[in-house]
């Protein structure tokens, strides 16, 4: 029902009714469960599942809650002042910032779900998540048609810029998770013959999942973590198949070739070894080098 209202509604009310939704929860009766983590890693396929489960604690799905992070969007929301998923997300993470950082009332419980992604589907996900008219423009020959060879020399030209200390999927567990729940997750091992795990921290229940295991474990894992009265039903969402330019997502997927150097740079990175065996990083390094 809300989300329908919202969508009916210009994005300034939409944002406003988020923001008003969210600060009117009790969450100390009622904890919330937070789907934490940077985009294009399925959070929207669970965000919709929970809601339709019988959990019976609100949900939230954020990117960002840090002051840095919102302020990002902040700066986008200025050049796009008619996005109302801009405008949402500064919403909920203004909200429940100011819900978890309460100084008159204790932190409340949170159980939080985060879910990883391999760096380069993930990276390339995020790339064609971005485009739009204005952007696709620079890679239409003259008859109007995408060139899809311009778009992977594109690609290839911003993988070779890759660097660890700016990437957004490498910096954001400090600059987000650490930051605001003050969790260290590289300081805790990851099994990678088990592809999940539980912190505890002080409040905090948090589950770290890969989105590669989802499909295959997510619906159990997920269903034991919030003690759900039976498993939990996975209701796919955000499909790229489903969106603009799913052909040439295809396509790129199945021609892009990068160098192998370049692969390497990315899975030695501290956020590649965290969650991946060496193993699984080799054949990552295969799969997106075709050697």
């Amino acid at each position: 029902m809300l989300s329908t209202l919202r969508t009916a509604l210009p994005p300034k009310w939409s944002a406003w009714i988020l923001r008003t939704h969210i600060l009117s929860q009790d969450f100390h009766q009622r904890p919330p469960v937070l789907i934490y983590q940077f985009g294009k890693v399925g959070s929207s396929t669970i965000r919709v599942s929970l809601r339709r489960s019988p959990l019976k604690r609100p949900v939230y799905q954020v990117h960002h809650l840090s002051e840095s992070g919102i302020g990002t969007y902040h700066e986008k929301y200025h050049k796009f002042p008619q996005s109302r998923n801009i405008g949402d997300c500064i919403a909920i993470g203004e909200a429940l910032r100011a819900k978890l950082y309460d100084p008159e009332h204790s932190v409340p419980k949170l159980s939080v779900i985060t879910i990883t992604r391999e760096p380069i589907s993930a990276m390339l996900s995020a790339f064609f998540e971005g485009l739009n008219e204005s952007r696709i423009a620079k890679f239409q020959r003259v008859d109007g048609s995408i060139d899809p060879d311009r778009v992977i020399a594109s690609i290839h030209q911003r993988f070779r810029r890759f660097d660890e200390s700016t990437n957004r999927i490498c910096t954001w567990f400090d600059q987000e998770l650490n930051t605001t729940l003050e969790i260290d997750v590289f300081a805790h091992s990851f099994d990678h013959k088990q592809p999940y795990h539980i912190i505890r921290a002080n409040h905090i229940e948090l589950l770290l999942l890969r989105l590669e295991d989802l499909n295959q474990i997510g619906a159990t894992v997920l269903s034991e973590f919030l003690k759900l009265p039976a498993p939990l039903q996975l209701k796919t969402r955000n499909q790229r198949d489903r969106k603009q330019f799913s052909d040439l997502y295809t396509y790129v997927k199945e021609n892009l070739n990068l160098p192998k150097a370049v692969c390497r740079k990315i899975y030695r990175s501290q956020y590649a070894t965290h969650f991946y065996s060496q193993a699984e990083r080799k054949a990552f390094v295969q799969k997106w080098s075709g050697t």
